[in-house]
């Protein structure tokens, strides 16, 4: 099924999205341990604290669903030499825990368990981990200036909690001009509901491979329209 916000009706046209290794960065946003450990991680054992587990059984039954599609992208993206960026909920061992972090309870330090992933999703040492002082990943400056120095143009984002942080991230980046791709099975929410209201027009793990396994194919390739059957189309050389 094809979905469309009315104001794309009235709207100019978004630029076609043009990938190529130098202009694209795959963002791995909150998938550090305290979103993933479905045991010992900041969710699970809260919710079990609390005694409020039944509450985010949605969530993680994502977790279980997405580890084979964020792996399967991350892989491309590596495989095509697309940059992986990481970024995570925490505060590095030079930085504070900012206001927000401590509020809210995710005033975890990156530089130990808090900063780990599930194998498959480690980074490499050429990597760059990014803490988050807030929601979206632009609430750390050295983002944003790091992706500005690449001249990264489009941004794939893979994450934890849809409607909170993958949500703001993609709307502080596309403020910017950058062009935002999410998968929208390889992202969680609190619940299904959550997401799936979130998630209209937004490309399913097999478009953003496909678009990943076209590069280096010869043909600078553009990636275009709003429902989760994109458009994969050739660019003319001028």
């Amino acid at each position: 099924m094809s979905t469309r916000h009315p104001l794309t009706l009235i709207t100019r046209a978004t630029r076609p999205i043009i990938v190529r290794p130098n202009n694209t960065c795959l963002l791995m946003q909150d998938l550090n341990f305290p979103f993933t450990n479905i045991t010992r991680g900041w969710i699970a054992a809260k919710a079990a604290q609390k005694e409020v587990v039944g509450e985010f059984d949605d969530y993680f039954s994502m977790l279980a669903r997405i580890q084979t599609n964020v792996t399967e992208i991350l892989s491309a993206a590596r495989r095509k030499g697309i940059k992986v960026i990481y970024s995570c909920l925490g505060y590095h061992d030079s930085e504070l825990p900012s206001p927000f972090q401590i509020a809210i309870g995710g005033d975890w330090n990156l530089e130990g368990i808090a900063g780990t992933h599930i194998p498959q999703w480690e980074p490499k040492p050429s990597d760059i981990v990014f803490s988050k002082p807030g929601w979206g990943a632009s609430s750390n400056p050295y983002f944003m200036e790091y992706i500005a120095s690449k001249k990264i143009q489009n941004v794939f984002i893979l994450g934890s909690i849809f409607g909170l942080g993958v949500r703001q991230s993609s709307i502080e980046m596309a403020d910017k001009g950058l062009a935002v791709l999410i998968a929208s099975d390889a992202v969680t929410d609190v619940s299904y509901g959550e997401l799936h209201s979130g998630l209209l027009g937004i490309a399913q793990i097999k478009n953003m491979v496909a678009i990943l396994d076209m590069i280096n194919s010869g043909i600078p390739m553009s990636t275009s329209g709003y429902s989760h059957k994109q458009r994969i189309e050739p660019l003319v050389s001028s």
